[in-house]
């Protein structure tokens, strides 16, 4: 067996996550956007026979039917159109301006989330496609046995931002007097190259959570859910993924920037290596 493909092998189909169909393969949601605007259709075409001309009541019909189609079928980024259409009237009529509470934190990293806790662990990621096919099926095999010891929910986070090399830059240019004669004309090359790529290129930052959860409140579930923060970072280590228990003052602001993205930029050394 060649050892460079692997045997892991599933046919998912793209759309796992539609509903049962109900008649005419449309689902119970698409049919009920569908025949109201076949209702409406029908019922002024009825009215205005004898009114309109027959070509201009077949287009407004058509139109109508077209409208009703599009919304029930149509989807974007994932998400039905009538959907969408939803959740931007609800987003019309609420206030645009919310001031989110973030959630309690105590030293150790747990975070209080009322009647439940939770541990952030912080992520490398591992580079899937360059083992071998053998390798990739023990990998697999070690993040299913990984997933299955989990007893309660867990969540991974992916965020993506955009990096700012101006302190990194800063930090060096500074230095680069103290290094010796050998080395500044390097440096100074190195940091123009850094400089032209931010100016010219949009840099993106990955950053992995892996929330971990538990019933209960802190003083009591906190500890439990610690132990198995640790045995995650274990686990984890045999995937060389690299994972760390969040402390509390890590926890807390990577809370803080979550909920408001835009006020950190910057990039510093312990997020270059997280």
């Amino acid at each position: 067996m060649d050892q460079d493909v692997s045997t892991w092998h599933a046919r998912i189909p793209a759309d796992i996550d539609r509903p049962e169909p109900v008649l005419w393969n449309l689902t119970a949601r698409q049919l009920l956007v569908v025949t109201p605007a076949g209702l409406t259709a029908w019922a002024l075409f009825s009215l205005l026979l004898g009114h309109l001309p027959v070509w201009l009541l077949i287009i407004i019909a058509a139109v109508l039917l077209a409208l009703g189609w599009v919304l029930a079928c149509g989807r974007k980024d994932g998400i039905g159109l009538d959907h969408m259409a939803w959740l931007a009237a609800r987003w019309k009529i609420q206030p645009k301006h919310r001031h989110p509470a973030p959630p309690a934190v105590d030293d150790s990293g747990v975070i209080d989330l009322d009647g439940r806790c939770a541990v952030l662990l912080e992520c490398d990621s591992a580079p899937f496609h360059l083992p071998s096919g053998e390798e990739q099926d023990q990998m697999l095999a070690t993040f299913a046995a990984f997933l299955d010891s989990l007893t309660s929910p867990a969540q991974i986070i992916v965020q993506r931002r955009r990096m700012d090399l101006t302190p990194h830059l800063d930090r060096l240019r500074t230095g680069i007097p103290e290094l010796p004669v050998a080395l500044r004309r390097a440096a100074r090359a190195h940091a123009t190259f850094l400089d032209g790529l931010q100016h010219h290129h949009e840099l993106i930052s990955h950053r992995v959570l892996l929330a971990l959860t538990e019933d209960g409140p802190p003083d009591t579930a906190g500890e439990a859910l610690l132990r198995r923060a640790e045995d995650a970072v274990s686990q984890l280590g045999a995937l060389d993924v690299r994972a760390r228990v969040c402390d509390g003052d890590s926890a807390d602001q990577i809370i803080h920037t979550s909920l408001l993205p835009h006020t950190t930029t910057a990039t510093t050394d312990e997020e270059d290596h997280a």
